[in-house]
């Protein structure tokens, strides 16, 4: 008896010294970390894009940039985010819309992917987003250039005019003739003496709005004149 208690006693000791390395092993694993606040980030960037794509009206871009959208949001979710309850995924069209499955190959095919944050991977995806917004809001933005007139690219010659005071129709054409060469003019001119002389031209043109007459039609034409 005494011997089997011994060898009792000895198996008791090794399992219990086998046991405490996995008992430290599992105290010394670190608790899973907390990506709440990055996924708050997250939700508020997909809030601003989904706004601003809402007022983008283009016909051609609309439904390839859904699915651009679409895209971002399943690289997200790969990371350990989900979607706010009434927030769309995209699935408009275009590339990768609308697919179903997992990410690889932007359609479902292939492996499902493993859910993971990683922090290269959350930089990359909020840098993407936000380039996507940009993208969105230069095409919203009002034109830094105005468009061309839609005018004649051969500036008329006023002295080839041949008006009739008494002729309502001939004064109503050359004064309209004469407005749109008086904003040729403005548009290439660049010191104060053309300013001046512009300026000159308008103060005729209205005199001939009160009372057409041929004497001063010349007056202005004299003074219409391109400076050397």
């Amino acid at each position: 008896m005494p011997l089997i208690s011994r060898l009792l006693g000895s198996c008791l000791a090794a399992a219990l010294l086998l046991a405490r390395p996995a008992l430290a092993a599992e105290e010394a694993a670190p608790a899973a970390e907390d990506h709440t606040a990055d996924f708050k980030v997250l939700t508020t960037d997909f809030q601003r894009l989904d706004a601003i794509f809402a007022t983008f009206t283009d016909p051609v871009h609309k439904i390839p940039t859904s699915g651009f959208i679409y895209l971002l949001k399943q690289r997200a979710t790969l990371l350990g985010w989900k979607p706010p309850q009434g927030m769309l995924m995209g699935g408009g069209g275009g590339r990768g819309a609308g697919g179903g499955g997992g990410i690889p190959g932007y359609g479902g095919r292939g492996p499902a992917a493993k859910v993971e944050f990683d922090q290269v991977k959350y930089d990359e995806l909020r840098y993407d987003i936000n380039l996507q917004y940009q993208r969105i809001a230069s095409y919203l933005a009002p034109l830094r250039t105005a468009p061309p007139l839609s005018e004649p690219t051969v500036s008329i010659e006023l002295r080839n005019l041949s008006i009739d005071p008494a002729n309502p129709a001939e004064v109503k054409a050359a004064l309209a003739i004469l407005d749109m060469e008086i904003k040729r003019a403005s548009t290439r001119t660049t010191s104060p003496a053309e300013v001046a002389r512009l300026e000159r031209l308008k103060q005729r043109r209205a005199q001939l709005a009160q009372q057409f007459t041929t004497a001063r039609w010349d007056e202005l034409l004299a003074e219409f004149a391109p400076a050397e």
